[in-house]
């Protein structure tokens, strides 16, 4: 069986997060691990959400689960709550044997989120350096290189990115809310010197957590079809429809998708 080792923050409230990546990875019959990086009352999407900051734990959690012999065959980054964290997992990582998976959770919309700012995202681009296959949306690919985001992006400007990326040993990627068209949107995924564009029609709501549902979709189907392409064919096929779906619901944004009654369709 296929373990996960998955570093990531647990909301109570919303399906962001944990919520969503220990069913869905399950579901794939894999087993999860989590080192949390911080407790959260809801996702910071609600006004007021209360924060257990966990980076005093971390190094003790991680040195209890190496005390149980445990190993990982894959490991998953995703919501890491300050610089200190971020620290701790480039030592980590670096010395792990495990399928490294960066999710560089810090920004979107052309902003960061609170507590986030150029100086994390430049540490953050040493974890990305050193992993197997980062999953930045647009808004952090812009940030992780150091560049001012610009919503007018070309294709050629993100070609011009990725073989930085690509340049800097990075060798497979994902860029998450991608749109050359007003009426469109998806990813763009490379694997070496092959770049593939995959686009849906737009859906005019942006649902929490679905950036954490896609990454845990998209480890599932890589694992299971030991395929980069495909793989991210099949997350992108699912999560539209769970979206689309969602939408046509009427649904509060706020918690996200109900992705449980779609499994079934994985």
């Amino acid at each position: 069986m296929t373990k996960v080792l998955t570093i990531n923050d647990i909301s109570c409230v919303g399906r962001c997060s944990y919520a969503v990546i220990l069913p869905i990875l399950s579901h794939f019959k894999m087993e999860v691990n989590l080192l949390p990086t911080a407790l959260l009352s809801a996702h910071t999407g609600f006004k007021g959400s209360k924060i257990i900051d966990l980076t005093s734990q971390l190094e003790a959690f991680y040195d209890h689960f190496k005390g149980l012999n445990a190993s990982y065959d894959i490991i998953l980054t995703g919501y890491l709550l300050n610089s200190k964290q971020l620290d701790f997992i480039i030592d980590i990582t670096k010395k792990s044997h495990s399928l490294i998976i960066v999710d560089p959770v810090m920004a979107d919309n052309g902003k960061f989120y609170s507590h986030f700012d150029m100086q994390y995202a430049n540490k953050m681009w040493q974890l990305c350096k050193q992993s197997d296959i980062i999953i930045p949306n647009i808004t952090e690919l812009f940030f992780l290189l150091n560049r001012p985001y610009n919503d007018n992006y070309t294709i050629e400007d993100i070609q011009q990115m990725i073989k930085i990326v690509s340049e800097n040993g990075i060798k497979k990627g994902i860029i998450t809310g991608v749109s050359f068209d007003f009426n469109k949107f998806g990813i763009v995924c490379f694997e070496k010197d092959t770049i593939k564009i995959i686009a849906k029609e737009k859906i005019p709501v942006n649902y929490a957590g679905t950036g954490d549902i896609f990454a845990s979709v998209f480890v599932g189907y890589y694992k299971q079809t030991n395929n980069f392409f495909t793989a991210c064919q099949k997350a992108i096929d699912w999560i539209y429809l769970v979206i689309k779906e969602t939408y046509l619901s009427n649904n509060d944004p706020r918690f996200g998708v109900p992705f449980e009654k779609y499994l079934d369709k994985i």
